[in-house]
């Protein structure tokens, strides 16, 4: 007897937090448990270990990177899906910096019209043609972006920090999808991503862009920042988000400093992530559904293994011939060792979540 166990242990201290920016009225509901610190560095690893968090397709096509100045800030995503709009696609780009020649870029090659944001730069409000900057930066569920910042930054003035779907409703999108949100905004990220996944609005953004900072100043500076990005994570796990680009470089020497749990995740000193997510859309099979149907299909086919010897031989193990007797233990062992692997990419991917979707997965093979 095979036995499989897929045990998810959940910590359920169940807490909430309201958010209320500078009276813009936007309450963010905290319906995650408290996560475990260790738990929390462990989906984290998840996120930056290929193959370990939900990877997609793009739905047409493969990612390809439009050239940029720093060609070091180059990032592959789902381009196709932009030339299906036909010109009708609304793109954001948060930290901008003194370089848009990206945004410029999306505005010409996609026709897409085109916001820039940066709270800490003071450019002219047409940018390039079909480019609009705002003068405005992210503020998350969970990181005060006002003191969350590399030192060769200006500070940020706290009243230009907004919410995404504020800044939407400013600007006069709140009806409409956003076709890529970038997020290149030193820090900013995982309270942004927080706030959008675990609020259950992403299903508005068709493609988030990343760059994904690890270090003390750029937002994760403590244990509860470490929790809080892997809150993030765990919501766009939840939200169907998976991972269509992962591209590794590198942050400057001057922020290489860490919060001690954040080391176990990182894979150099400088680590820097590109990363772009898709939504997979409605139809599409869940993970934990992909996994299990796995398991299903190796236990499938050890039972016609077993069952051809059993037919030809008798019902008694006993008096099967040796060589019978050591293709089935092959064929047993193989299925065991392939679902434990599979067993523990399910254990990885789901160690906490606002439910508990598996508290106690068993399946056997006789």
């Amino acid at each position: 007897l095979i036995l499989l166990q897929l045990v998810i242990i959940l910590k359920v201290n169940w807490t909430s937090t309201l958010d209320q920016h500078n009276g813009a009225g936007v309450q963010i509901e905290n319906k995650l448990p408290q996560v475990d610190y260790d738990f929390a560095v462990s989906s984290l690893r998840c996120l930056t270990t290929p193959g370990c968090f939900p990877s997609f397709q793009c739905r047409t096509g493969t990612p390809m990177k439009v050239m940029r100045d720093k060609k070091w800030e180059e990032q592959s995503f789902c381009v196709d899906d932009l030339l299906a709009t036909s010109g009708r696609c609304l793109v954001y780009s948060f930290g901008i910096h003194e370089s848009w020649d990206w945004e410029e870029k999306m505005a010409r090659i996609f026709g897409c019209e085109v916001h820039a944001f940066d709270p800490t730069m003071d450019h002219p409000t047409q940018l390039a043609p079909n480019v609009t900057f705002h003068k405005l930066g992210l503020q998350g569920d969970g990181a005060n972006m006002a003191e969350t910042h590399a030192e060769e930054y200006d500070a940020i003035n706290p009243d230009l920090l907004l919410t995404l779907p504020t800044i939407m409703d400013r600007i006069g999108h709140s009806n409409r999808n956003l076709d890529v949100l970038m997020l290149d905004c030193e820090g900013c990220e995982w309270g942004a991503l927080k706030e959008l996944a675990c609020s259950g609005s992403s299903s508005a953004v068709g493609q988030i862009m990343v760059e994904a900072h690890f270090q003390k100043k750029l937002g994760l500076n403590s244990k509860a920042d470490v929790r809080m990005a892997a809150d993030a994570v765990t919501c766009l796990e939840r939200e169907n988000w998976g991972m269509v680009s992962m591209e590794k470089s590198g942050a400057g020497h001057n922020n290489w400093e860490y919060e001690p749990g954040v080391l176990k995740v990182i894979k150099d000193s400088g680590f820097l992530m590109y990363m772009t997510l898709q939504r997979r859309t409605t139809g599409e099979p869940s993970l934990e559904s992909l996994l299990l149907e796995k398991i299903a299909a190796e236990r499938k086919w050890y039972t016609v293994e077993y069952e051809t010897v059993r037919d030809k031989y008798g019902e008694k193990e006993e008096k099967w011939p040796e060589s019978a007797k050591l293709k089935v233990k092959k064929a047993r062992d193989m299925v065991a060792k392939k679902s434990a692997v599979y067993g523990n990419l399910f254990k990885n991917r789901f160690t906490f979540d606002e439910h508990q979707r598996f508290n106690d997965t068993s399946s056997s093979i006789s």
